[in-house]
């Protein structure tokens, strides 16, 4: 009758550097999940706040106040959400220069920007700065006298955009 001694040494050294390389692999995997879902979760707050600006610019227009489409631009976007962010932190001027936390939006309220600073930022490329931050502002999209718009009509109103400052390029 032959006794089992249970593993050996070897054996034992084999299984523990598979499941070292096994949960190696699973956290660089979960890091750039977490990367992306915030990138996708940044990108998701712009496009709410592009849809309600269209919305408050559709609002103005029908009660009348399209001459006064420019106004949208001296306000804070975030504002304009019924629900803010809830990484959120607030107005904030930029010459106070305190840092702002990871992962989390503010709106400068010197150079009216609205600004997300990057948490995970492994494939995130820093601004001309040298930053790892989203910046957007409200601009108004001045109409040329005379222009027209595909229909022929004649325009006599602006319009307002919300739009990045400088491009970025994530993943």
């Amino acid at each position: 009758m032959t006794r089992s001694r249970g593993f050996s040494l070897l054996e034992l050294a084999v299984a523990v550097a598979a499941i070292g390389i096994l949960a190696v692999t699973l956290l660089n995997r979960l890091h750039y999940y977490q990367e992306a879902a915030e990138k996708a979760d940044m990108e998701y707050t712009v496009v709410s706040l592009k849809s309600v600006l269209r919305l408050r610019m559709s609002t103005m227009l029908v009660e009348g106040h399209a001459q006064e489409f420019s106004t949208l631009a001296l306000q804070n976007p975030i504002d304009w959400l019924e629900e803010k962010p809830r990484n959120y932190r607030g107005v904030v001027a930029s010459r106070t220069g305190a840092p702002m936390q990871p992962g989390s939006w503010y709106f400068d309220s010197d150079a009216r920007t609205l600004v997300y600073v990057v948490d995970r930022s492994e494939h995130f490329q820093p601004d001309s700065e040298g930053q790892k931050r989203v910046r957007l502002r409200v601009t108004t999209l001045r109409n040329q006298p005379g222009s027209t718009s595909d229909n022929g009509v004649a325009r006599t109103s602006d319009s307002v955009t919300l739009s990045l400052i400088e491009p970025y390029k994530w993943f």
